[in-house]
């Protein structure tokens, strides 16, 4: 069963209807206006809070990870902050919960909260967005992380810390950075492209059919022979089909390369 198909909440709320009704009134009083979704994100903060605490026993590094956990949720005793991503931390958690994999989630949410304070200590600009997306990304496809916990150390370091893993990592085959140097100037292009307007990429339009069937009537008159566009269709994704296989094992061979680093340099311990 996928993570994007489950509602942990409702078998939440059904196996401890008290305690979810007890947190959520406490929201619901403060303000009526309410809606069902807004509580329920208010929940998941709630939830991202107290499922998220770990052993911290009393010494330096869980007294350290401890305060950044309060720091993350809390700007001071009485202000929260991090709503959406503590949010969207509750909700992974919970399915933590929901599937009995609850140490692996709050594992997860240890890096999360690591990687937002090493952004703050290097003075970086925090991206809301960004934290939102990774933990969702986790979440959506959790029993494959939890199976594959390199690929999420991989994934993690690349997304929270790439400049603290960019150093150790081996470089890039020249097919990866020929790749790359081709899709980003495609989709320099293709924004380019866009910003015309209808009626210029209209005129562009028309004006590359004209000229195709100027070509062709050459070609005709000349007696020399050329596939139809259904056939060169076809060729062209044959050579495309065969050209992304070559890259996606360039990048699945890079991959290992890159887990072996994060194995070795023991990072996300």
């Amino acid at each position: 069963m996928s993570s994007k198909q489950i509602r942990p909440l409702t078998v939440y709320r059904r196996e401890n209807p008290e305690m979810y009704d007890y947190i959520t009134s406490s929201f619901i009083m403060g303000n009526k206006k309410l809606s069902e979704k807004q509580i329920e994100n208010e929940f998941y903060w709630w939830y991202g809070v107290v499922a998220s605490k770990g052993d911290e026993q009393e010494d330096s590094q869980g007294i350290e990870a401890k305060i950044k956990r309060k720091r993350f949720f809390l700007k001071d005793e009485n202000t929260r902050q991090n709503k959406v991503v503590g949010a969207e931390i509750g909700r992974l958690l919970l399915h933590g919960w929901y599937y009995d994999i609850q140490d692996f989630t709050k594992k997860i949410s240890g890096y999360i909260i690591s990687g937002y304070h090493s952004k703050i200590d290097r003075n970086k600009i925090i991206n809301d967005s960004e934290f939102v997306d990774a933990v969702k990304h986790i979440r959506e496809n959790l029993l494959y992380y939890y199976n594959h916990e390199h690929e999420l150390k991989l994934y993690l370091m690349e997304k929270l810390y790439p400049e603290e893993i960019k150093p150790l990592l081996p470089e890039p085959p020249r097919k990866i950075k020929i790749y790359e140097i081709v899709m980003k100037d495609l989709k320099t292009r293709k924004e380019k492209f866009f910003k015309g307007g209808k009626d210029e990429i209209f005129n562009r339009h028309t004006l590359l059919e004209d000229y195709s069937e100027y070509l062709i009537e050459l070609l005709d008159a000349n007696g020399i022979g050329y596939m139809d566009i259904e056939q060169w269709k076809e060729q062209q994704q044959e050579w495309r089909d065969g050209y992304i296989d070559e890259i996606q094992k360039a990048y699945d061979s890079y991959d290992i390369e890159k887990k072996k680093v994060i194995q070795a340099n023991n990072l996300l311990t």
